[in-house]
């Protein structure tokens, strides 16, 4: 079988620190495997890769399928399509009369098949905004990457939101479209997909739009595995839960603030704009009702610049992370995050409403996290503020340092990461039900309220279908930052999901 094997999101760091190790396990005897690789026209291809001539204005990194990232390693991109909603990204324009004629072709049924999905009435982000665009606009070039609560003048985080695909192509169309053009003897060359975080969710949709939508002949995934992926949403990007995420959030500021070692301390001056360094860890987390996530989002964007300028490293990334999900917390449905929202399961032709009711008959498996644990991030500040000491002073203040992040931990476990406040709309959701279930209580490898940081433990779960074809949800002690590292067991559990794709 001709496979091609496709990376989303920070996947694409595993294929740059560990190149070809992806690829070689997922070529078993009988497979014939190459990285896939998205090109602008004229653009130069990889020799170790099968291109496909899609870009709009920048050649994607080796085996990327969706792009984030505006520091992404190696180099600096301008775009970034992990904010585009995902309809939006895997569609494609449906306004534009060749991506109509595309799925006119492709679906069973036809383009009308796509009539609850792109029905702005299910999901918003098909309305036109503010200024009247339709949603073409998410195809114009240098549409800022300004989040809201951004303010205007201050630092850069993110590329431009927008797709960098040519004639308004989607992901699912520039799968097909390689397919057809690698394919050999008549035969689609298919697809395996490989997706972390976010990614995650957007390849098990395709794979989903693939054998659910598409006419049999013309499927072309042959199967995906998820990383951390929020496969029924997440708190994080639940509207109706801001509050509970924001008090978390505030305590979690007054506790950097405490272990910031006081010649730092006065280099991170924005923190003292939200909350006073004095104030009780128990009080901060229940502030929520006087606190606005714009406001949150500027002393964010103003902290990163004051750790990049201390050269906190560790730091300055785990604020970005946090200022990425903490943009989830609006109503703003141009957004990918408006498709994580926990109360949109039951909403047929919704995102998370097509992946928790549908099976796969392809080989797919999962990695979860469930360290909700800060020995990790507090290890790696004090090592960012203190490279030579850091180390020395977790082992010596050890007691110390658990006794200040013990009330923390227990503030994000049962605050950010509550979603019993939604038991009322239960009753009406059997899908939202289901996963409240799984999320309160113990459950074979996970204990009652697991996540990792940023999404829960039970959202990350694929339908265990009994067939061979599942191969499994991986459980390990990972966050959500560690998860996507390559000295990770989710890399090790990933390569060995691949031996497997048969």
């Amino acid at each position: 079988m001709d496979l091609t094997l496709w990376l989303l999101n920070r996947c694409a760091h595993w294929e740059r620190d560990a190149p070809g190790k992806l690829a070689s396990a997922l070529s078993v005897p009988g497979h014939h495997v190459q990285l896939g690789a998205r090109i602008r026209t004229g653009g130069a291809a990889d020799a170790a890769t099968l291109a496909i001539e899609v870009n709009e204005d920048e050649d994607s990194f080796r085996g990327e399928l969706m792009h984030e990232g505006l520091r992404q390693a190696p180099s600096v991109s301008q775009y970034d399509e992990y904010f585009v909603p995902i309809p939006v990204k895997c569609f494609g324009d449906v306004n534009d009369p060749g991506v109509q004629a595309f799925w006119n072709r492709t679906l069973d049924g036809g383009f009308a098949r796509l009539s609850a999905i792109i029905d702005p009435q299910i999901n918003p982000c098909w309305n036109k905004d503010d200024n009247g665009e339709s949603f073409d606009r998410f195809w114009l070039p240098d549409r800022p990457g300004d989040l809201p609560g951004h303010v205007e003048g201050g630092p850069k985080l993110f590329g431009d939101i927008r797709m960098n695909t040519v004639e308004r192509r989607g992901l699912y169309q520039i799968l097909s479209e390689h397919a057809v053009l690698h394919g050999s003897e008549g035969a689609l060359r298919r697809h395996v997909l490989v997706g972390y975080s976010q990614g995650g969710l957007v390849a098990r949709y395709l794979a989903y739009i693939d054998e659910h939508l598409v006419l049999p002949k013309k499927r072309c995934i042959a199967g995906i595995f998820t990383v951390h992926a929020p496969l029924r949403g997440s708190p994080l990007a639940t509207p109706t839960l801001d509050g509970h995420v924001l008090g978390a959030l505030l305590a979690g500021v007054a506790c950097l603030v405490r272990a910031i070692p006081a010649a730092k301390r006065h280099q991170l001056q924005v923190w003292g704009q939200l909350v006073p360094p004095a104030s009780p860890i128990g009080q901060v987390g229940r502030r929520e009702a006087i606190v606005d996530v714009r406001e949150i989002c500027r002393v964010l964007d103003a902290a990163f610049v004051d750790a990049n300028n201390a050269q906190l490293t560790d730091l300055a990334e785990l604020l970005r992370t946090a200022r990425k999900w903490v943009s989830g917390l609006h109503h703003d449905t141009d957004l990918a995050f408006a498709d994580l929202d926990l109360c949109q399961m039951e909403a047929e032709g919704r995102v998370l409403n097509a992946v928790a009711t549908t099976d796969l008959s392809i080989p797919h498996g999962a990695t979860v996290g469930t360290d909700w644990h800060l020995d990790g991030v507090v290890d790696a500040a004090l090592k960012s503020w203190m490279p030579c000491l850091g180390g020395l002073i977790v082992h010596i203040f050890g007691n110390k340092i658990r006794a200040l992040v013990d009330p923390l931990e227990d503030v994000i476990r049962n605050d950010a990461m509550d979603a019993m406040p939604l038991q009322s709309m239960a009753s009406e959701s059997p899908i939202l039900q289901g996963f409240l279930a799984n999320w309160k209580v113990d459950n074979g490898p996970l204990q009652a309220h697991d996540h990792d940081f940023v999404i829960p433990s039970a959202s990350q779960l694929e339908l265990d279908t009994g067939e061979p074809t599942f191969l499994g949800n991986h459980v390990f002690q990972t966050t959500h930052m560690s998860g996507g590292a390559i000295d990770s067991p989710d890399f090790d559990a990933v390569r060995d999901m691949l031996e497997q794709v048969r």
